[in-house]
């Protein structure tokens, strides 16, 4: 049995005062545990695959990753790759580094990790605070060596500098 009922929410915008009204419709009942159990799979597979590997090559297998230490895991990182980079999925500023990389140097051994989408996301990056002393996301290694973030990242290889790192 489904009861099905409706609210109406009313926000107001300023300048100018607007009035804006949105009716939602919600549906209870044998669904919701279905819509929970969904929401439970899509959560698991996001976290799962929170390494992006797009035009990267493979890490360590999620179950290695998780066993790792934050130190470990960043060390490793580095020294397996010609580019590591430590990002936040929703930032700019990443996906302005990491679409320059991938235009640039695409055929450089590379590895993402999506910091928000990682338990260990936050624990990472106090790590690379304490490793560089940068806070910010992207936080971005090339040849071992750290190269800042986004601007820098972008100075460094206008100036050639991340093409020298990878030779």
């Amino acid at each position: 049995m489904f009861i099905k009922g409706t609210r109406t929410e009313v926000r107001q915008r300023s300048p100018p005062q607007k009035t804006v009204s949105l009716t939602k419709v919600y549906i209870l009942g044998s669904k919701v545990g279905l819509m929970f159990s969904r929401l439970r799979t899509s959560l698991f597979t996001r976290v799962s695959s929170s390494i992006s590997l797009s035009w990267f090559s493979t890490v360590s297998s999620p179950n290695q990753l998780r066993t790792m230490t934050p130190k470990d895991l960043v060390e490793k990182a580095i020294t397996d790759n010609q580019i590591a980079i430590f990002s936040k999925s929703y930032c700019p500023f990443c996906k302005r580094a990491k679409a320059l990389l991938k235009e640039k140097f695409p055929d450089a051994k590379s590895v993402i990790y999506e910091l928000d989408e990682m338990d260990d996301g936050t624990d990472i990056q106090n790590y690379l605070h304490t490793k560089t002393g940068q806070r910010t996301v992207p936080n971005i290694f090339v040849g071992q060596e750290h190269i800042g973030g986004c601007d820098d990242t972008f100075a460094a290889e206008k100036a050639g500098r991340i093409a020298t790192l990878l030779q």
